[in-house]
């Protein structure tokens, strides 16, 4: 008799735990719908009282620490981890619950220990952890450290185009540049003089901003020029200001004053901008232009915009229609270009093309491309054809390279 009294206890039993177990899944899979329709504060409620009822299962504990960071309790989520460890819980799973938080709470010097601790305990993922140390490691400006981690990912990895994109932001990084342009305008029926420019300029960057010294010379219809100017770039949040000012001898081939001032936004989708320039001459009138632009990023890291020139002055006002399409490859820091042009702005601001009404048609190509780490070119080949008097039109060629060394 004992022994079926014992047999039916334990069958009770059992079932008791198998409906509880039974009832605690089915709640947990109501959580996780909860989960994916974001309804997150309902989810942590629930997944507290499972982790109550069933406190042997910490499935339900380490879920709470997802669903914390997923609510943005990000505090919350670092609290019940200290729970977690301070049972003695630690593992591979319980790392990676500590990466996330920390990443989520931008404490980077903590990301740097979890992520080379997953790497230890999750071997098999020890790449995507050493990108994830790279990316902290460059937040806190250790450029040394993380170049030498992402250098060590091999082409065969999965994670070696994130690491080629890392070391070219980790490239970016540096402050310092040069620059050296050579431009070459050439006209035939009727020939003229070829015009030549060239510029040297050296560039600093820290934070958001940006200055760049630039010092040209041009020999333009056998006249010889000089002039000197200054960009500084000014970023703010998610958007950023462009100032120029530039002076030169003033007495043909450059503006004797320049100034210029503009506004760049970019969101997901677009990008466009408002400014104007001042183009101050020496024999002739002065130029007011006013311009912006409005870009539209297409699939494919394209970018189709326009740009507008309208240009004032004592004489005439005139508008100039510049269109262009853009590709950009980030992880390679390239782009190419080409560019639609129509009207009185040229290539290069010369003093007598500025102050006429005589237009021109232009098609252009524009690249740059990195020949080495830290060394870039920048050809430019720009086709005109140019109305010289009015209702004659001739061809004229422009060609520039640029050369750019960053350290």
């Amino acid at each position: 008799m004992k022994s079926i009294f014992y047999t039916v206890l334990f069958c009770l039993f059992s079932s008791v735990l198998w409906s509880q177990n039974y009832n605690a899944d089915s709640l947990f899979v109501e959580v996780k719908k909860m989960a994916e329709a974001k309804e997150y504060t309902k989810a942590i409620q629930l997944t507290k009282q499972l982790e109550k009822d069933v406190p042997n299962d910490k499935t339900y504990s380490y879920y709470l620490v997802s669903l914390y960071n997923w609510n943005e309790q990000y505090n919350e989520a670092l609290q019940q981890l200290k729970s977690i460890s301070n049972q003695g819980l630690d593992n591979a799973e319980v790392t990676q619950l500590y990466l996330s938080t920390y990443r989520n709470l931008k404490d980077y010097e903590k990301v740097v220990f979890y992520s080379e601790k997953a790497k230890n305990e999750d071997s098999s993922n020890a790449d995507r952890y050493a990108i994830i140390q790279a990316e902290a490691l460059l937040e806190l400006n250790e450029t040394e450290k993380a170049t030498t981690i992402l250098k060590a990912i091999s082409k065969e990895s999965q994670s070696y185009e994130a690491a080629q994109y890392l070391l070219t932001i980790s490239n970016r990084k540096k402050k310092n540049s040069i620059a050296l342009g050579y431009l070459l305008t050439t006209y035939n029926k009727p020939e003229s003089q070829n015009n030549h420019y060239t510029n040297l300029e050296y560039t600093r960057k820290w934070n958001k901003d940006a200055i760049t010294a630039r010092l040209n010379y041009g020999n333009a219809f056998s006249e010889n020029g000089v002039s000197g100017e200054v960009d500084f770039y000014k970023g703010l949040k998610k958007s950023y200001f462009y100032f120029n000012a530039g002076i030169s001898d003033g007495e043909f081939v450059f503006p004797q004053y320049k100034a210029a001032a503009e506004w760049y936004k970019e969101t997901q989708k677009l990008s466009f901008s408002i400014g104007s320039k001042f183009l101050g001459f020496k024999t002739t009138d002065d130029v007011y232009i006013f311009t912006g632009h409005f870009g539209y990023k297409l699939s494919g890291n394209y970018l189709l915009g326009y740009r507008p020139y309208y240009v004032v002055n004592s004489d005439q006002n005139n508008v100039t229609h510049a269109l262009f399409l853009k590709k950009t490859n980030e992880i390679k820091e390239s782009f190419w270009q080409i560019d639609l042009q129509y009207g009185i702005v040229p290539y290069y601001f010369l003093s007598n093309q500025v102050t006429s009404d005589l237009s021109s048609y232009r098609i252009g190509f524009n690249m740059k491309t990195k020949v080495a780490t830290d060394v870039f070119l920048q050809p430019v080949v720009l086709y005109e054809y140019q109305e010289f008097v009015p209702s004659e039109y001739r061809n004229v060629l422009n060609i520039q390279l640029i050369a750019t060394y960053r350290f």
